[in-house]
């Protein structure tokens, strides 16, 4: 029995909007490249079946949320456009090839380091500051690394800062530095890459036998601040 792939082909037609009506068929392919389509409609992640979909060369402004439920989604290329930033979302789609190049895209979002599946990544000509320039050339193995090291940090930012105001309020509260010299000091493993699908670990000092009674001393005082502060 034949198989059929659903492709729907619109290119260089002068068009300014995807008809919505385009989602509700049951399509694998759909190639709006060479108009001038500025939006994409909500309707679009209704596409469930949707493997490999081509809007470069249009006007483009923003990607919709909606894209989130473009789940066959393999292939997208967004070249030459206007996006300024991507969204999120697409980093919860398992996509093959991504081409977003020759756009204004200033930051490559933290959340596409769980795109593992991408083979492709096209991201010349945008004027990106996050990864910088001398991480992108590199190529797709130092940008990951980047995003995820990145990641780490903003992760450990809100403890950093709870310790910082614990400090702050220590003079006021009259405790003995010993509560806050036994913190561990070890750096975050990035996790990038291990064997232990990224799971994060203290590469520092831990707590010993003799240390026990005091950090246990030190998490009490922490408890009672996080009710205070």
């Amino acid at each position: 029995m034949p198989s059929y792939v659903f492709t729907c082909r619109h290119s260089r037609n002068q068009l300014t909007v995807l008809p919505a009506s385009l989602c509700r068929l049951p399509l694998q392919v759909l190639n709006a490249s060479n108009n001038k389509i500025c939006s994409l409609p909500k309707e679009i992640g209704q596409l469930k079946e949707l493997s490999s979909l081509d809007i470069s060369c249009n006007e483009i402004q923003v990607l919709p949320q909606q894209v989130s439920g473009l789940n066959a989604l393999r292939d997208l290329s967004v070249r030459r456009n206007n996006l300024v930033s991507l969204p999120d979302e697409l980093a919860d789609l398992g996509l093959f090839h991504l081409d977003f190049s020759c756009n204004r895209v200033l930051e490559i979002p933290l959340s596409f380091r769980k795109l593992r599946h991408l083979q492709t990544f096209v991201l010349d000509h945008n004027p990106l500051r996050s990864p910088p320039a001398q991480v992108c050339i590199k190529g797709k193995h130092h940008i990951f690394k980047y995003l995820n090291i990145e990641a780490c940090k903003q992760s450990k930012l809100p403890d950093l800062q709870f310790e910082n105001r614990l400090r702050a309020s220590s003079s006021n509260l009259c405790l003995p530095d010993e509560f806050l010299a036994h913190r561990p000091s070890g750096l975050l493993d990035s996790g990038f890459n291990s064997v232990d699908s990224g799971n994060k670990r203290w590469s520092g000092n831990e707590v010993r036998g003799h240390d026990v009674v005091k950090f246990s001393k030190f998490n009490s005082v922490v408890s009672h601040l996080k009710l205070c502060i």
